[in-house]
């Protein structure tokens, strides 16, 4: 064998190694990211069984200086190794370890910054155009940079998400038609029902029909026990919209407070229509286990209610119902809506008892006021 051939040969072995099926070790810098991610874990599920067995507290605004202060020293050193090469691949990995399983968006604002000036073309960025927390900013940036039509229709349409979110209606109303009208978003799943398409559509739904100041639409369908109901059946009344479900622990730990308002005023013009998202029996979508059994909570939602004291009627939501003709998926989310059928109030979460009460309470005397000068 001539020493050419020779040299070929030890090349090649160099290039198509006997052990080439291996995966390649991880870097160091990979390898200290794992460190510091699997360092968090092992600290966050600690906080949550203390949080669970009552031994760590929240403050009075509701949060856990314990949560903030985990945060704080595990993005410190995600910090330094992101800034060792903001632009590689384990960065990127970093960047989005920060802002998805840290929400350290609002502790660092510059983490947004870094992933659109070093990974705006990579579809790994998709999980951090889907928080609420996003900044319009980024979304506005990625959905403009990004050669993928995947990213770029989900980026619009949380960008006009978030905008409407910050009152900026007319801009949302414009991005969420493009998002509508696109043809990727036609061929993508959305959220709840259909396509993207239809997602954007509800919220084109929401922005037009839904916002403070407009007329509250009509919603039919059927009780929790299958009898028909209209929301209209309120109309003349302030009226209190609750989306709520036995699985959605902020929504049963507002209910002693709607029971308060609902009790306090009885005699007055004032009702609760609740929307209850619990999986029931629904004659158009039947939702099934792997194994095929139909899914049935009504038992547990008649329980929820005999032992909360829940005295109001609530829809019947099922697959297709209310929640997502009103795009609501933020649980739970309220309305409040005047004797005239105008929505005053909305809130996605905890509407807060003062807030709450004080609105109730200002909306009610004006009924009060309307029905005397009816009377006279």
């Amino acid at each position: 064998m001539t020493r050419v051939a020779t040299s070929i040969i030890l090349a090649n072995v160099f290039l198509f190694p006997l052990w080439s099926d291996d995966k390649p070790s991880p870097s160091p810098r990979a390898e200290r990211l794992k460190a510091i991610q699997d360092e968090f874990k092992k600290a966050n599920d600690e906080l949550a069984k203390a949080i669970q067995a009552g031994t760590t507290k929240p403050n009075d605004d509701g949060e856990y200086p314990k949560w903030l202060e985990l945060r704080k020293t595990t993005l410190k050193p995600a910090r330094e190794l992101i800034d060792a090469d903001p632009s590689d691949a384990v960065a990127l990995d970093a960047l989005i370890f920060c802002l998805n399983d840290l929400g350290a968006g609002d502790i660092d604002p510059e983490l947004h910054k870094l992933v659109v000036k070093h990974h705006a073309a990579s579809e790994k960025v998709d999980p951090l155009l889907r928080r609420s927390s996003a900044p319009v900013d980024f979304l506005r940036a990625i959905a403009a940079q990004t050669p993928h039509a995947k990213i770029r229709v989900w980026a619009n349409y949380h960008l006009a998400d978030n905008l409407y979110a910050e009152g900026k209606s007319k801009e949302a109303e414009k991005v969420a038609e493009s998002v509508q009208s696109d043809s990727t978003a036609k061929d993508l799943g959305g959220y709840g029902s259909g396509t993207l398409a239809d997602t954007a559509g509800r919220l084109l739904f929401e922005i037009r029909r839904l916002s403070i100041g407009k007329e509250v639409p009509e919603a039919t369908g059927k009780d929790i026990d299958g009898k028909p109901m209209k929301l209209s059946e309120a109309r003349g009344k302030v009226t209190l919209v609750v989306f709520w479900a036995t699985w959605c622990k902020p929504c049963m730990n507002m209910v002693p407070h709607e029971r308060a308002l609902y009790e306090r005023n009885a005699e007055k013009p004032f009702a609760i229509v609740g929307v209850n998202g619990d999986i029931l029996p629904d004659e158009n979508a039947k939702v099934t286990t792997a194994d095929g059994k139909v899914i049935d909570n009504s038992a547990a939602v008649h329980a929820a209610i005999e032992k909360t004291g829940i005295k109001w009627r609530s829809f019947r939501n099922g697959s297709f119902g209310l929640a997502n003709e009103w795009n609501v998926r933020s649980w739970p989310t309220v309305y409040l809506i005047d004797h005239r059928g105008i929505i005053r109030g909305k809130w996605k979460g905890d509407s807060g008892e003062k807030e709450l009460d004080a609105a109730v309470e200002k909306l009610v005397k004006a009924a009060e006021a309307d029905k005397e000068k009816e009377g006279k």
